[in-house]
């Protein structure tokens, strides 16, 4: 057993924390009461990489299991006993049984400081006091096996509930507004093969774009991301499509994951532009992101798509769900349903909503620019950078930046 045994932090959001590495851990639980509540917390998409296996009979069975069969990543171990000599003396004996790499993580209803005293000297990694939610245990997990801040980006997914809803003029305007506001790295990537515009809309002719890089991302030795992205502006780097029709490719969500960690380990901050097609590849990067953003329209036919799409993500992202954007609302003579209506019907509130504004838009596309740059102090401007703060808490503000920028930056503030 490893010692690792410390104070347990304040538990991160679970938008701040990034799916955990594939690893193995066995519960041996002496109530089915534990195994309900792992199986519970592995349903969460931050440990979609996790395998568990559960036995009963608890810290009994597992000595005996444990003589002949080697230790995972992790042992959860709950005690048969309440009493701290008892304890102490069952763990006594299930320490000559575990392998000393093997992280080992006592469950128990024993509060006792001088057993949790004894249980950091000898050896535990953590301790559970039961009963216990599905939350504490993956606070738990993140406390071993979780990346420590800075090494790995933050991820944001954005998709349509329908097409034409503007879920990538969102996304574009969404990974300008965090590279200028943080001041560090930010990646814009266009997952549209055929028909994204990232690129187009930056003003950019990519010459190996995002349909070569999710060919060789996987691999080991293979061309960095910085041979495939193209700078925009400051601090903004552009994975464009290409958007050519004159082949196509079968996309996997194997490619797809090789590309989200690469992207993570490249940028500070990263922006993914899905395409409005749902297949397990779409599905998966809108799990596993950090921060994922639905784009709908009010029309009965995205109140659908909706409510689907918000039921498979509730069941993967129980504790850090995606987020809602209505999009070009109260377009005079369309007919839609009613901001309300849409909300009662679809159970949740939207968190963001964006009136139709053609004028804005329309011209900042002509002119190949964003709304940030030709209307800074537009309610639509000011609504985009007020997201930005709710979808990435911590970024830092305009006052904290460098001169030059803060000035610029300070437009966008309300």
């Amino acid at each position: 057993m490893t010692n690792d045994f410390t104070t347990p932090p304040a538990p991160a959001a679970s938008g701040e924390r990034i799916p955990l590495p594939n690893l193995r851990i066995d519960i041996c639980h002496a109530n089915a009461d534990l195994a309900e509540t792992v199986r519970e917390a592995s349903r969460d998409r931050l440990l979609s990489l996790v395998s568990f296996g559960y036995m009963p009979g608890g810290i009994g069975a597992a000595i005996e299991h444990f003589r002949s069969a080697p230790t995972p990543n992790l042992i959860i171990l709950e005690l048969d006993s309440d009493r701290p000599a008892e304890a102490r003396e069952a763990l006594e004996r299930f320490a000559d049984v575990c392998d000393p790499e093997t992280k080992v993580v006592v469950a128990a209803r024993t509060n006792d400081v001088e057993f949790y005293r004894w249980l950091k000297e000898n050896g535990v990694s953590d301790y559970v006091l039961l009963p216990a939610g599905a939350g504490a245990i993956i606070d738990v997990l993140y406390r071993l096996f979780g990346v420590k801040d800075g090494v790995e980006g933050r991820l944001t997914a954005v998709m349509a509930a329908k097409g034409g809803a503007g879920s990538s003029t969102l996304c574009h305007h969404l990974a300008a507004a965090c590279a200028r506001r943080t001041g560090v790295p930010t990646l814009l990537a266009d997952l549209d093969l055929s028909f994204g515009t990232a690129a187009l809309d930056f003003d950019l002719t990519p010459i190996r774009g995002s349909a070569e890089f999710l060919h060789v991302a996987g691999r080991a030795g293979s061309d960095p991301i910085e041979k495939f992205v193209l700078p925009a502006e400051d601090n903004l780097f552009v994975l464009g499509s290409g958007a050519s029709l004159v082949r196509t490719m079968p996309i996997t969500p194997e490619l797809v994951d090789g590309a989200l960690r690469r992207f993570r380990k490249s940028y500070s901050y990263s922006f993914v532009d899905l395409p409005h097609v749902w297949s397990e590849w779409t599905k998966n990067a809108l799990i596993h992101a950090d921060r994922a953003v639905i784009v709908s329209g009010t029309d009965i036919a995205s109140l659908r798509n909706v409510k689907s799409i918000f039921q498979i993500l509730a069941e993967a992202r129980p504790r850090d769900p995606a987020l809602l954007v209505l999009n070009m609302t109260g377009v005079r003579g369309r007919q839609e349903l009613r901001e309300q209506d849409f909300k009662a019907a679809a159970g949740r509130n939207p968190d963001l909503v964006l009136r139709f504004a053609p004028e804005p838009f329309s011209r900042a596309a002509a002119e190949g620019k964003l709304i940030l740059d030709t209307h800074p102090r537009s309610t639509e401007s000011r609504a985009l950078v007020s997201f930005l703060d709710d979808l990435l808490p911590g970024t830092r503000t305009a006052s904290s930046l460098p001169g030059p920028l803060a000035r610029m930056l300070s437009r966008f503030r309300t």
